[in-house]
Formats: structure tokens, sequence, C-alpha cells
């Protein structure tokens, strides 16, 4: 892993700049432009890859570096370039909860990314409780918002990297959202200061958002059936 971590990676968010050059800060994150999924579970991604190939969706699937090295199994990444970048909350409004709004958008990331992964592992017949990051337990980098990809190379004396790209429809997240019934809100939430007598009260921000108690936000994807997944994917996509 720590070999992994000097590897080059890919961020996919678009991310504010500072004396030209782009910092990976939660803060600084302003719309995603991908869903990735990283599965450990050394499950398979064929019937997955098929299914996407069969509903024309554009992706890129590519074999982990620490694949199938230091007995692991089959680790592998999946890209899902989206048809427009989802905006992030604009934080330099001055009623803003910057630390409230921050901590609620990764939680809310964390739970779009969470149904998203469940609904691609029920279409691919791949298991949920066995990946983190689909599961109950979730991958704790699921919550970062400027989450890195490192790209894979052929380790030293290793076998090759498989990649796959399927040129096909971008992800309409919103409309796939909608059509999976995901259970939280579709947009970023926003913390807005509380205010009393004119004056802000920094610190005594209130979550204003439409779904506060996240435990209950995802209507659990794997109730779907592959075929419900099939179909809804192929309608909106």
């Amino acid at each position: 892993d720590e070999d992994k971590k000097s590897l080059p990676y890919e961020v996919g968010r678009i991310l504010a700049t500072e004396a030209g050059r782009a910092r990976r800060r939660a803060q600084d994150v302003c719309a995603f432009t991908w869903i990735f999924i990283d599965s450990d579970a050394g499950q398979p991604a064929t019937l997955l890859r098929e299914r996407l190939q069969q509903l024309q969706i554009c992706f890129l699937i590519t074999e982990s570096a620490t694949s199938r090295q230091n007995d692991n199994g089959v680790k592998w990444h999946l890209f899902l370039p989206l048809s427009q970048p989802k905006t992030m909350p604009t934080l330099s409004l001055p009623d803003v909860d910057v630390a409230e709004t921050l901590r609620a958008c990764k939680e809310w990331w964390k739970s779009v990314h969470r149904h998203v992964s469940q609904c691609l592992h029920v279409l691919g017949g791949l298991d949920v409780a066995e990946d983190a990051d689909a599961g109950t337990t979730d991958d704790p980098t699921a919550a970062t918002l400027a989450r890195p990809a490192f790209i894979p190379h052929r380790p030293a004396g290793g076998a090759a990297r498989f990649l796959i790209a399927n040129e096909g429809r971008l992800l309409q997240l919103d409309d796939f959202l909608r059509a999976t019934g995901f259970a939280g809100p579709i947009d970023a939430p926003v913390v807005k200061l509380e205010r009393k007598r004119g004056r802000a009260q920094q610190g005594q921000g209130r979550f204003q958002c439409l779904h506060a108690a996240w435990e209950h936000v995802v209507q659990p994807a794997q109730q779907l059936e592959q075929r419900q997944i099939h179909i809804r994917v192929l309608a909106q996509c």
C-alpha cells in the first residue's frame, strides 16, 4: 500500500485554484466529474462490464496496482464519467456555515457513492456485503471529497494489468438517483448560520438539510432485483 501511494493519481473533481495551482482539499472541491468504484473484495467484474456494455454506458475499468500481489485477489477500479459536473455549494457566501456544510457534504457524498456502488454491484451480480466500497461498513475514503484514484502500474515482475474502456452514454447522476430510489437529497446540502437579532452566531449553525438522519438516507439497493436495475439504468442513462 505504501508503494501505491507513490503512484500518480487522478481526482475526478473540478478544484478551485490558488496562485494558479489546484489544491486537493475538501473546501477546494467545486464539482464531481465521475463516480469512482474501488473493489478490493476479489470479485470479478466480468458480468458488470458486460452489462454496462449492453447498456452502452461509457466507462473505464482497470485492474488495481495491488491486485494479485501479496496474496490479494483481483482488485479493480471502475470509472463512470458524469454527463455534467455535480456541483458543490458555494462556501464563500456570508450566511454559510463552512465547517458544518463540509461535514454534511461528506456524509451526503458518501451516501450517494454507496447507493450507486450498491446498484452497480446488483447489476453485476456481485455480493454487496463482501465489498467495503458498497457494503454497510463503508470504505472510509468514500467520504473524502477530493478522493484520489491511483493510476495502476504493472509491478516489477508482476502480471500485466488489464484495462477496458467503453465508449457510450455518460451517466446522468441525478436521473439515476431518482430512478433507483435514492432516499437522500439529490443536491449537496448547505448548512446556514443561525442568525439572532441580526448577528451571525458562529458555531451555532444548524443543519438545514432535508434529511438530517443520514443513517436512514439510503434505501438499500440490494432490495432491487437485477432486472429492475437493468431497466431503470436503460431508461434513465
